[in-house]
């Protein structure tokens, strides 16, 4: 369904085309063009814009010059979580507003640097052949469009790479060759090109002449592993190598430069499930131990040797990035790499993909295996390295683009792409490893080669001879601190750091009940789950206060929210309840910035109370309580993302929580607010005591191998050094991860065509909550056969079990058939298309029940048309509506239902007896007083039962209700029925209209709008379509707000 957005500016007419470079990669159609008056003082234009697709982009150019570019549907979500105040309108859910705000944090709009200066609307095609592609496959298909195609070459007098490919055969071991291995995104040209010309340029080439090779490889289709282990293949035996990489291409270089592996160094690839980089492992470990490379130079530069922060976000966010830069560079805003680059950040936009779908991005994160393998400890490697790293001190546009990135890295230092202390990880040198530190404003992650400063210093280290002294501008790594805070150690050592005291992060695990924990503790919520598990106990422990927050929308969900409830007098202290976005969608990147976030707000809460008995740090503790010294923000945690979803290993999580706090204690600092509160301690919680173990391991991982954020001022210490015993815990964890009450998830989705937005009548299903994504699809092809079971299905009263079986061999693609023996609770996450089957009444063959008896059986509606802000019916009063007389209409004869009469009699007597207000029960009333006494009161139950009738859409109107000048007498919202829902009287009908006119909004709603009735003599369906009228009513109800809605999708008997 189209989106209606409202577009700040006034619209002009857009270019016949857009960017020609692109066609060679996809199409592109210009929508709509916008400007904006960024005049002070202008008057504020908006203009409606009312055919925007979810997969369109929005591409927003602010008046410094930066662009950003966002999918209707993630601009969707980012606006979701402060609701109206964030531009999604409350009183049409169809409409987004599209912000002119400034999109870092600390601008305000109206800010001259940061004035929206226009937009666009800008319809993505990729070629027909690759629509159905997979992330990977799509930029696997543009990368295999740039020239030369991947591989080793020569570079030639002029930098450029000569045509034909190179292959062992074609290179001796005669004399070292120099070759340079590109970067993210880029190509040799791309990475090295800006050495045209130059004296440095011009030097290695007369030094190495035909012995100068650039290596091609694909940078996000493949991993880096894969990258080395073509390289290897490639390079001779014996050869001696002069290394020179940039950005992801020192992940390729560091990879040559290892060891022998043994078991334990494969151990995270095996547990996050990496069949393919585990066999490239082993056959890269067997290549290098055959080959015997000498690798005698090794020039890193710009390596996010430890990860980088920034590919761990969203990949819209990461591409503008490197784009804008991009932009900025004459020399490479005019190469195809420009082009490349941007169709890339365009279709991944649209799709939406996620770092971990890209596998050359994924190696990139702090947290990534491939991260894990170059940092673990005792790995060491004879070869040489000098690290090049840099930070950017711009002024200008240089300066909004720092800015922007620092609001994403949570303020570390960079060079726009990388995080700078994390270029200095990687294996431990033997001989000890050199770096030189530049900053300035014309340092960023793509000027290293045009820097003349770097270019020198690249240059002397090639060119000295062997037992030559150092460059004096290059400092020495002892390989006794290539560990832990070495890089920090490095990066402070080159540039003036603030002066303080070291703050001590303690880090302590404990095994047992969270009802012990020592501070506020934080727990995660994943949006539209219901309160469960530990989260459930917490709530128990806290007088429900969860439950409150809950049950007036407030509770977080979305990735970022947080919420703080503290408990002074009881125990735990208090909790930290963090949103973590959509079940099954759950990375370390959530844990950190939900972490953050909880702690910032704790921290300040600590920081402005002003009580007695305030909890003192261990400095006021020495000096009797000093009012000038700050207050601990120490909070507890469970292990966030263990369980369900897509789950994150134990590790991972430990990191993440510790990250999340090492950031808070920067924003702490950056806000001048250091001396007031710090965040000192974190003690994970555990109730299974082999998770508990396995977590203590982590934390001393961690302080042996800081993560990235740590700085120079900071250390972590695992205090105590061993597992502490709460008491209440539990031996082992459950090998079902659902029998703690979390309940499976699978996702089914109707397919439409790209081109059209038409069903294509395929149904899509995706297992979101199991650490493998079982993933299928049910072809069209199957749906004849399948409408005609269910015809039959929901027009009887009396289960069939050979209907239900069969249905559930045709319904359910294999792959996930086996999943539902596993005894757990489920929910179905459909949406309208898959909503309408009647997936309750699924039985295995062989099965005695159904699945909705066997077990927990819910579905979840996906939408995005929701209320973003619903107000909840305060008052317990209940609205019991029972239509059940017959009724003759233009739709047809409705014959009395006694049954349905009954039913709601019963219902308001027992609704009554729990304390509900039921003086609202309305039995055979008009429509008028039905309609009436909806829309002005405030019921928290909605209970109708009557007949109900359904109109498909698009079916032709009545001959009553055409109108003789219309050309077209169908109905006119294809997505939308209308005369469906409850039959009040003759063309009164209680539908999605009414419902969504309603102001407070129920929390229960129980629909009965499918009673079999006697028609002539024999029982018929007085709704025709019920499971579809059920699916009409309640994706309504739910777009609304409603938590929970039971409607009859087959026949009831009356």
């Amino acid at each position: 369904m189209p989106t209606k957005l409202i577009l700040p500016g006034r619209a002009v007419e857009p270019p016949a085309r857009f960017e020609p470079d692109l066609n060679d990669f996809l199409d592109v159609e210009i929508k709509r063009v916008q400007i904006v008056d960024t005049a002070r003082g202008a008057t504020r234009e908006e203009q409606a814009f009312a055919n925007a697709e979810e997969t369109d982009i929005v591409e927003r150019e602010w008046s410094n010059g930066i662009k950003q570019w966002v999918s209707v549907a993630q601009l969707r979500q980012d606006l979701a979580p402060d609701g109206a105040a964030r531009g999604v309108s409350t009183e049409d859910l169809s409409e987004l507003h599209v912000p002119d705000a400034p999109p870092i944090a600390g601008v305000q709009r109206g800010s001259f640097d940061w004035a929206l200066k226009g937009l666009k609307i800008l319809r993505i095609d990729p070629a027909e052949k690759t629509a159905q592609w997979t992330a990977r496959q799509i930029v696997g298909h543009f990368e295999n469009q740039l020239k030369p195609e991947a591989g080793l070459y020569r570079l030639s007098g002029a930098w450029s790479m000569e045509e034909n490919k190179l292959t062992a055969g074609d290179l001796d071991a005669t004399a070292p060759y120099l070759v340079f291995i590109h970067g993210t995104a880029l190509d040799t040209d791309g990475s090295f090109g800006q050495l045209a010309g130059t004296p440095e340029g011009d030097a290695l080439q007369k030094r190495y002449q035909a012995r100068m090779l650039g290596f091609q490889h694909r940078t996000m289709s493949q991993s880096p592993i894969q990258n080395a282990l073509e390289l290897a293949q490639t390079l001779p035996a014996g050869a001696k190598l002069h290394l020179v990489t940039h950005s992801r291409g020192g992940l390729v270089g560091e990879l040559l430069c290892l060891g022998p592996l043994e078991k334990a160094d494969l151990a995270p690839f095996v547990a996050a499930h990496r069949r393919d980089d585990v066999a490239h492992l082993e056959q890269l470990s067997r290549e290098l131990s055959a080959k015997n490379f000498q690798i005698e130079k090794f020039v890193r530069v710009a390596c996010p040797a430890r990860g980088t922060i920034l590919v761990s976000q969203r990949l819209d966010l990461y591409f503008s990035i490197i784009l804008n830069v991009l932009g900025l560079i004459p020399a490479l805003q005019a190469s195809p790499v420009y082009s490349f680059v941007k169709a890339m950040l365009l279709e991944l936009a649209k799709r939406r993909t996620r770092p971990e779908e890209l596998p050359g991005l994924e190696a990139q994160m702090p947290e990534s295996p491939v991260i894990d393998l170059l940092n673990r400890p005792g790995a060491t490697t004879k070869a040489d390295l000098a690290v090049i790293a840099g930070d950017i001190k711009g002024s200008g546009i240089w300066s909004s683009l720092k800015a922007l990135v620092t609001d994403l890295y949570y303020r570390e230092d960079h060079d726009l792409v990388v995080n700078t202390k994390a270029m200095y990880g990687g294996l431990n040198r033997e001989g000890g490893a050199y770096y030189f530190f530049d900053q300035g404003p014309d340092v960023n992650h793509f000027s290293y080669f045009a820097n003349s400063r770097t270019r020198q210093r690249m240059h002397s280290w090639l060119t000295r001879a062997d037992g030559q002294p150092r460059d004096e501008n290059f400092g020495l790594i002892a390989h006794t601190l290539d560990r832990g805070l070495a890089g920090e150690q490095m990066h402070a050592a080159a540039i003036p750091s603030q002066a303080g005291q070291i703050h001590t992060l303690r880090i302590s695990v404990a095994h047992g009940d969270l009802a012990r924990a020592k501070y506020p503790i934080a727990v995660g919520h994943y949006r539209g789950d219901a309160i469960v598990s530990a989260e459930s106990r917490l709530d128990k422990l806290l007088n429900q206060r969860l439950s409150e927050l809950f049950g007036m929308y407030l509770y977080p969900g979305p990735i970022g929210s947080a919420e703080v409830i503290l408990e002074r007098e009881g125990q735990p202290k208090g909790a930290l309840i963090i949103g973590l976005g959509e079940v099954g969608e759950i990375t370390p990147e959530v844990i950190r910035r939900g972490i953050t976030n909880a702690a910032l707000r704790y921290a300040l809460t600590v920081a402005n109370e002003v009580r007695p008995g305030a909890e003192l740090n261990p400095a006021q503790q020495q000096n009797g309580g000093d009012a000038q010294t700050w207050r601990s923000a120490a909070f507890s945690a469970l292990l966030l993302g263990t369980y369900g979803g897509n789950a994150l290993s134990v590790d991972s999580s430990v990191a993440a929580i510790i990250q999340g706090a090492i950031q808070a204690n920067h924003a702490l600092r950056a806000r001048k607010l250091w001396e007031r509160v710090q965040i000192d301690e974190v003690q994970i919680v555990e109730l299974y005591e082999d998770i508990a173990i396995e977590a203590v391991r982590a934390a001393h991982n961690l302080e042996q191998r800081p993560p990235v954020e740590i700085t120079g001022q900071e250390k972590l210490v695992v205090e105590p050094p061993y597992l502490e015993s709460l008491g209440g815990g539990r031996f082992q964890r459950p090998a079902n991860q659902y029998a703690r009450g979390w309940w499976r998830r699978i996702q089914i989705t109707g397919e439409r065509d790209r081109e059209t937005g038409a069903r294509t009548g395929n149904l899509h299903f995706l297992s979101l909550t199991d650490r493998a994504r079982a993933e299928d699809t049910l072809q069209s092809t199957q749906r004849e056969l399948i409408n005609s079971f269910i015809e039959k299905a929901v027009h009887s009263p009396t289960y069939d079990e050979k209907l239900a079986s069969a249905l559930f061999e045709l319904l359910l693609p294999s792959v996930l058939k086996e999943q539902t023996q596993v005894e757990a609770s489920l929910v179905l996450v459909v949406d309208k298309d898959a909503a309408q089957y009647p997936w309750e009444l699924l039985k295995q063959r062989g099965g005695s029940q159904p699945l909705a008896v066997r077990m927990g059986l819910l579905r979840q509606f996906v939408t995005s048309h929701y209320h973003p802000t619903p107000q909840p019916a305060r008052e317990p009063r209940a609205l019991v509506i029972g239509a059940t007389q017959a009724i003759e209409t233009r739709e047809g004869k409705f014959p009395a239902l006694p049954g349905a009469r009954a039913e709601a009699l019963a219902v308001s007597k027992v609704i009554g007896e729990a304390g509900y207000d039921v003086s609202s029960t309305l039995i055979d009333a008009d429509g008028l007083t039905i309609i009436s006494e909806l829309l002005t009161k405030e019921h928290r139950i909605l209970h109708l039962a009557g007949h109900g009738v359904y109109h498909a859409p698009g079916a032709r109107l009545h001959p009553d209700e055409q109108n003789d000048n219309s050309q077209d007498q169908s109905i006119p919202h294809l997505d939308e029925p209308l005369r469906s829902g409850m039959v009040l009287g003759d063309g009164v009908f209680l539908a999605t209209t009414e419902l969504r006119s309603l102001g407070a909004i129920p929390e229960l709603a129980f629909i009965n709008c499918c009673h079999l009735a006697q028609i002539d003599n024999e029982p018929k369906l007085t709704n025709p379509s019920p499971h579809r009228l059920a699916a009409s009513i309640a994706q309504e109800l739910i777009n609304k707000g409603v938590k929970a809605v039971v409607a009859a999708g087959w026949a009831v008997e009356d």
